[in-house]
């Protein structure tokens, strides 16, 4: 075994086995047009209780040859809602809609998904339900976003965020193409 690999196992050990991690998504270049259409945005963290649902800083867990989790958390406890409201405000502006308190569509986003987790192997997860509602609760448009990405594995709290990273784009990407179907874009207004 390398001399690395046994520091960073060590000193994941003496923390109690928790290991620091920051998400650090980036949207893709947003349209430069100002947006004529808006919606109020609703994230709700709905994540399962083994997946970081009992945790909000919890966003992973790599496991040792037995199957021990030991924990990924980022710092932020607000991590999953502003990630998620990243990815889906580029998704929306790459659609011309902006995000307006105003406005009178309420787009509520439950995250479903929001983790990273392996040994060898790690596979990160962002999925996503959408609802568009116009009034008084009903719901007009609905849809879910379920991506993944897996690769081999590392130690260092960089890797899990370029993988998480990787699969938040991806989710990006495919809300963006949900949000332009035709009955999207005619309920926004």
């Amino acid at each position: 075994m390398s001399g690395r690999f046994l520091l960073t196992a060590l000193s994941a050990i003496l923390v109690g086995g928790c290991m620091p991690y920051t998400a650090l998504h980036a949207p893709a270049s947003l349209p430069s047009v100002a947006p004529t259409r808006f919606v109020r945005l609703h994230i709700v963290d709905r994540r399962a209780w083994a997946t970081g649902g009992e945790e909000r800083t919890s966003v992973g867990a790599r496991l040792n040859g037995y199957g021990d989790r030991f924990p990924l958390f980022d710092r932020d406890p607000e991590v999953v809602a502003r990630r998620v409201r990243e990815v889906v405000t580029a998704a929306l502006a790459r659609n011309g809609i902006g995000v307006s308190d105003s406005a009178a569509p309420l787009l509520i986003v439950e995250v479903r998904n929001f983790w990273v987790e392996g040994s060898l192997f790690f596979q990160a997860n962002v999925g996503l339900h959408y609802e568009l509602q116009l009034a008084r609760g009903k719901t007009f448009w609905e849809a879910s976003v379920l991506e993944s990405r897996t690769s081999m594995g590392g130690l260092s709290g960089s890797y899990f965020s370029d993988l998480l990273d990787n699969a938040l784009a991806a989710a990006e990407q495919t809300s963006s193409t949900q949000m332009a179907a035709p009955m999207f874009q005619h309920l926004v207004y």
